[in-house]
């Protein structure tokens, strides 16, 4: 647990007791990173280049030194990108000659290690985010294969400086995939990518080795004038769900759910008119444990919608994984014992967004 004043405590006996390490004492620790594939590492990063690890769930601390401080910038999600499948694999993205940080050589470089963080190798300068590609369900991608969405010049971001996607497998070379981007994301045995084309308008690529792409093709029957956002929502079942953006305007979003063939690059109509927000999550929610079910929230006034009314929404259920939705019934009584105010064999749940 971090506090708000950077310190850390540790338990060890789910919540009885905390302790703050010794080696920790009189640090100032801004960031936590558990590694997501081995509950046994966690990292603990400073302002400065110096961090902390433990290999064992934090009973012993160790420290080190990175490249450079962490970046702490917004539009970069992670610092620390850790391997799927080899624990002392690690990605580290610093902030690099941002001693002023609106100079004009202030930039985000990555660096990585193969020896836990005893030694750091500059790997690409000037990108926005790079991660892990191979894992368990990537098995047929290079082992030390990476990601990186890079800016095309050695310049900070502008209208003039796109960002596109490189690859590198041996940490030497450098091969483009695509020379303009809005971003890339891996999803179980999937690597995904949205191509900005003309008029800024977005073609979805899907990979299953990282090498080839192929472009993802929409039903004949659905059609966006200018495809501006993605949201990818699941693939733990071999396919991709997909919600493409309808209607992008600010505080009137709302899309379609496709979901993809075994390959990723066939989508049909899986649910028209899914709510999403401003800053592009969507009211879909998996339940875990129970496969083929799912929960969304719907715009059931479209049209009104489209001439700038109030969104409102009704709640859907999926039990095939996306095949059919049938509304939610409410309880026949709320929270206070109350009955609702229609009839629950009919409407399902609805409300509207403020």
């Amino acid at each position: 647990m971090r506090t708000d004043e950077n310190k850390i405590y540790i338990t060890h006996d789910q919540g009885a007791t905390w302790a703050m390490p010794p080696e920790l004492k009189d640090q100032e620790i801004n960031a936590i990173y558990p590694n997501p594939y081995n509950q046994d590492i966690i990292f603990f990063t400073t302002p400065s280049k110096k961090f902390f690890y433990s290999v064992d769930r934090g009973y012993t601390i160790e420290s080190a030194d990175g490249p450079d401080p962490p970046t702490r910038r917004f539009d970069i999600p992670l610092a620390l990108r850790f391997h799927p499948t080899k624990s002392d694999y690690i990605i580290w993205i610093s902030d690099r000659d941002c001693k002023v940080p609106t100079s004009k050589t202030c930039h985000a470089a990555a660096y990585y290690t193969q020896d836990r963080g005893h030694s750091w190798p500059m790997l690409s300068a000037y990108v926005r985010n790079c991660a892990w590609i191979h894992s368990s369900a990537l098995s047929n991608t290079p082992e030390k294969l990476i990601f990186c969405e890079r800016y095309a010049k050695d310049e900070r971001p502008s209208e003039t400086n796109p960002i596109k996607l490189v690859a590198n497998d041996d940490f030497k070379t450098e091969t483009t995939h695509f020379e303009k981007i809005m971003g890339f994301a891996t999803m179980e045995e999937f690597i995904v990518v949205a191509e900005v084309k003309d008029e800024s308008s977005l073609r979805l690529h899907t990979s299953v080795d990282g090498k080839t792409f192929a472009e993802a093709h929409f039903p004949h029957n659905f059609h966006v004038v200018k495809q501006q956002a993605y949201t990818l929502l699941d693939s733990v079942t071999h396919a991709i769900f997909l919600h493409v953006t309808v209607n992008p305007v600010e505080g009137y979003e709302y899309g379609a759910i496709l979901k993809s063939n075994s390959n990723g690059t066939s989508y049909v109509m899986s649910l028209p008119n899914v709510n999403r927000n401003e800053a592009g999550f969507v009211d879909f929610e998996k339940m875990q444990g129970l496969e083929g079910v799912a929960i969304v929230n719907v715009v059931v006034n479209v049209d009104e919608v489209n001439k700038g009314a109030k969104k409102k929404l009704k709640s859907k259920i999926t039990h095939n994984d996306g095949g059919a939705w049938n509304y939610l019934p409410p309880p026949e009584k709320d929270v206070d014992g109350k009955k609702y105010g229609c009839n629950i064999k009919d409407v399902g749940l609805y409300f509207e967004i403020d």
